[in-house]
């Protein structure tokens, strides 16, 4: 369990108590947390690589889709502009629950070391992305696909560009 673990179980307590009016404050505003060792490879790394995304396919769609299922089954939407993921079609659901699913997906695809690489719903978009720039595509492909700007594609992922011209170079 990590402190921003602890920070996010306290919110939620906090945020509980105020709605049953047992106390005055909705939340605390903790002071953002600093990352360790962005330099470090096997910590930095938020994203999968293709065996482990077959495997992450696999169990959300091969094994019957059963999270999907369920949370169909449980949400028996009743207009195509329900949310996906809620459970009456019009709240969200809270991130936490989003992540406790996220992580028992990953479980079940055996994926290595899954808690000390930071892996949250998010690397998904950056696995794609990755694989967009690296089957080829340009930057600007990749920005328009994913609804952001070029320069911060350029920004994040600039670094691959210099992979794909050492593999070329050495292919």
């Amino acid at each position: 369990m990590t402190i921003q673990n602890e920070q996010s179980s306290i919110n939620a307590c906090i945020k509980f108590l105020f709605r049953n009016h047992l106390c005055t404050v909705d939340k605390f505003d903790f002071k953002k947390l600093p990352r360790i060792d962005r330099k470090n490879e096997a910590i930095r790394r938020s994203t999968f690589e293709q065996r482990e995304f077959d495997a992450l396919v696999r169990i959300v769609i091969c094994k019957g889709g059963h999270y999907f299922k369920r949370w169909r089954k449980l949400l028996k939407p009743k207009h195509e502009t329900d949310l996906i993921f809620s459970l009456d079609g019009k709240t969200e659901l809270s991130k936490r629950t989003l992540l406790y699913h996220f992580h028992k997906i990953v479980e079940l695809a055996d994926i290595e070391d899954s808690e000390n690489r930071d892996s949250v719903p998010y690397s998904l978009r950056h696995y794609m992305i990755t694989e967009r720039i690296m089957k080829g595509l340009s930057f600007r492909q990749v920005a328009e696909m994913c609804g952001t700007s070029i320069t911060q594609i350029e920004r994040t992922y600039y670094h691959l560009n210099d992979d794909i011209r050492m593999e070329n170079a050495l292919a």
